[in-house]
């Protein structure tokens, strides 16, 4: 064989091996099978981003910081998931193979099939009062309580008046600086949280009305054949139930012989023995509510970064009493039980793990935040069989 053969041989070789192992697409594992395996961190980054974001605007709004709002309007995944190559003989080899070593050359280009694109969106406008400004519309907390989460976590949570019962309606903004009134309406959402376990709650409202025509329908326990035969252990329940029954009426001011109550919204007019006005909290309130609870180094409090509440003897409010269902912790290093955390000003902020009550209430307010984007209605129909 003269060098001529010798050389196309070792060209055709070099060149065939090369397609073999750098050409092609999927070769390498990419493309559908590599997105399948990928989406699972991109739904956890969501998610994450979505709870750091609300636990850091809490805690601004603890500091009386703006608030900063990126939705993510959508997250693009594209690529073809192939495998590029070139071999490069360099110029003169087949003039001069002594070179061989130094002229064959080969690169590879790999494109994973990962080009990830996020775009993000701050509310401004009307989206932003749609939002965070717009108070929340009662048949969305219905359908809250109606979806298995309890009455007195929804109503403390979403709902800041309920007559003449106020639910600290001054945690609403920055924090205040005497304590709210909170303990009536408290032992209002108590018992109708227990009305609520024992099925004697219902809320809807009539064929062919709008969240105008919306009812509580709230009954009395009745002395069946079940609890009349049952042990004498039964009978002072029953009895504390129907005592129950009533004090939340009277607490509501309503009429202790109507079961059936009307919801209204309008303070001025609305208000009789035989409705409810309720009032509901805005995102944005909801929002300065739970700041209330996030805790915050005593360093902080004497530069007068944040602001103090006092209650009746001058001491400092704790805020846990009223934010019953929610709290974040502070720390100067980084927690290792943390659910949820973000930086700030120079400290960790977090959700512990095993803080399964703080970690229900943020789920709420994210479900929230849903139903304030969207256009959600609500026209259930109430049905009573007496």
């Amino acid at each position: 064989m003269n060098l001529k053969q010798i050389k196309m041989k070792i060209l055709k070789g070099a060149s065939y091996g090369a397609a073999l192992f750098l050409g092609g697409c999927g070769t390498m594992g990419s493309g559908p099978k590599k997105f399948l395996d990928q989406q699972p961190k991109y739904d956890d980054a969501v998610v994450g981003n979505e709870e750091r974001q609300l636990l850091k605007n809490l805690v601004r709004l603890r500091y009386c910081d703006n608030i900063a709002s990126l939705d993510i309007a959508s997250l693009n995944y594209s690529g073809s998931g192939c495998t590029s190559g070139s071999v490069n003989l360099g110029d003169g080899f087949l003039s001069d193979l002594s070179h061989i070593d130094k002229k064959i050359g080969a690169s590879l280009a790999i494109n994973p099939g990962s080009n990830p694109s996020v775009n993000l969106t701050p509310p401004s406008g009307g989206n932003y009062i749609k939002k965070y400004m717009t108070p929340i519309k009662f048949s969305a907390v219905s359908a809250l309580v109606q979806g298995g989460w309890s009455v007195d976590r929804v109503f403390n949570l979403c709902v800041e008046r309920v007559n003449d019962l106020y639910n600290a309606t001054e945690a609403d903004g920055p924090t205040p600086k005497k304590m709210p009134s909170y303990k009536p309406f408290q032992a209002f959402t108590s018992i109708l949280d227990e009305a609520d376990t024992n099925r004697l709650l219902e809320f809807g409202t009539k064929p062919g009305k709008n969240f105008s025509g919306m009812y509580l329908y709230l009954n009395e326990p009745k002395l069946n054949d079940r609890i009349r035969h049952a042990s004498v252990e039964a009978m002072p329940y029953y009895n504390g139930l129907k005592a129950r029954i009533r004090e939340l009426k009277q607490l509501a001011g309503l009429s202790q012989d109507t079961s059936l109550f009307s919801l209204d919204e309008d303070f001025v007019s609305d208000m009789d023995p035989a409705s409810l006005v309720i009032q509901c909290r805005s995102l944005l309130g909801v929002m300065f509510y739970l700041s209330q609870n996030v805790d915050v180094p005593q360093e902080h409090k004497d530069k007068g970064l944040v602001g103090v509440t006092l209650d009746a003897a001058g001491e400092e409010f704790d805020w846990s009493e009223v934010c019953k269902y929610f709290s974040v912790q502070c720390s100067k290093y980084r927690p290792k039980n943390a659910y949820v955390s973000c930086y700030y000003r120079g400290q960790w902020f977090y959700i512990a793990d095993d803080d399964r009550d703080s970690k229900m209430t943020l789920m709420l307010v994210m479900q929230l935040c849903k139903l304030q984007s969207s256009d959600y209605q609500s026209n259930t129909p109430l049905l009573l069989l007496n």
